[in-house]
């Protein structure tokens, strides 16, 4: 039972870590040589994509990590704050991505065709877009600062 959370928990945070990290990378930026339009669509699919997926990995993750807080047992101090530090980055992420990118990420879903041709509905998407990118760095940070802090872990 064990090894089968664990297995969860890791393949959780490769999943909602791997499409933080990815989205990231093929973000489109406001430079791009592409057209606007198709710009669009390609992040509305994007935003759409990141929500599925780390929503699925985010939930598998805090599914692993909330049955193994139960299983393991520190036996220092140091493995006790260890973990609750832990717990509290992983909550503060989860409740960033699930909570918070969601919200955003609806918003920009929601713009229909029609909405774009209008300049100030295009302003406030690209701010949207914008706030949407800085959210989603923000929780990779913290999920980055969560696998260095397993990576160095004391003993439990």
């Amino acid at each position: 039972m064990h090894q089968l959370l664990w297995f969860i928990h890791i393949i959780g945070i490769c999943l909602w870590f791997g499409i933080t990290a990815g989205s990231l990378l093929v973000w489109p930026s406001r430079n791009s040589s592409m057209k606007s339009s198709s710009r669009e669509v390609d992040t509305r699919t994007l935003v759409t994509l990141i929500t599925r997926v780390s929503h699925t990995g985010a939930g598998l993750a805090a599914l692993g990590g909330v049955a193994l807080s139960f299983v393991i047992r520190p036996k220092t101090e140091l493995g006790a704050f260890w973990l609750v530090s832990m717990q509290g980055l992983g909550a503060i992420a989860f409740f960033l991505s699930v909570i918070v990118l969601t919200r955003i990420g609806k918003r920009l879903v929601r713009h229909d065709a029609a909405s774009f041709e209008e300049n100030q509905a295009k302003e406030q998407n690209q701010a949207d877009l914008a706030r949407y990118r800085g959210w989603l760095g923000a929780v990779f940070i913290l999920l980055l600062v969560c696998l260095f802090m397993a990576a160095f872990k004391p003993l439990l």
